[in-house]
């Protein structure tokens, strides 16, 4: 049998489709969310009278998601609580644009083992506080639902 490959129609996830839950508590004033994930991949060069650098390894992965927010209560109190003693906690990013139907464009990252390494929030004299908080996963799993078969630039 044949198949045709057909151009790629769903549209990159925007800003309305992110969803991001902190420790069972939805944050509903996030601005920004980034999520960077370091290989730390290894190219050792031996010894061997040779300039070619030997097949990279991978060493272990650094994960490292970083959210501006305004801080609000009750949420704001709990989480610099979280902070401020050092625990850890789960977290949950999930990109939802399903259009047709569920399962179209759907991705979920699960993250377990997370620590607030830093928590940046300056004192306004008025105005709501905005913070960044900078959060590392020991473990992270992803999981893509999706309708495309193959994937193609969007266009």
């Amino acid at each position: 049998t044949t198949k045709a490959v057909v151009e790629m129609t769903n549209t990159p996830y925007l800003w309305s489709d992110c969803t991001l839950t902190i420790s069972g508590n939805t944050i509903q004033t996030a601005k920004d969310i980034s999520f960077e994930v370091n290989n730390n991949l290894e190219a050792p060069h031996y010894l061997n009278g040779s300039r070619c650098i030997a097949a990279p390894f991978p060493q272990a992965r650094d994960y490292t998601l970083t959210v501006t927010s305004d801080l609000t209560s009750p949420v704001g109190g709990s989480i610099y609580d979280m902070y401020k003693d050092n625990v850890a906690f789960n977290c949950e990013f999930d990109l939802d644009a399903d259009v047709v139907t569920t399962g179209s464009q759907h991705t979920v990252f699960f993250m377990s083992g997370c620590k607030i390494m830093s928590f940046e929030a300056p004192s306004t004299v008025e105005g709501i506080n905005e913070v960044t908080l900078e959060i590392k996963p020991q473990t992270v799993i992803g999981s893509s639902y999706d309708s495309n078969g193959t994937w193609a630039p969007y266009a």
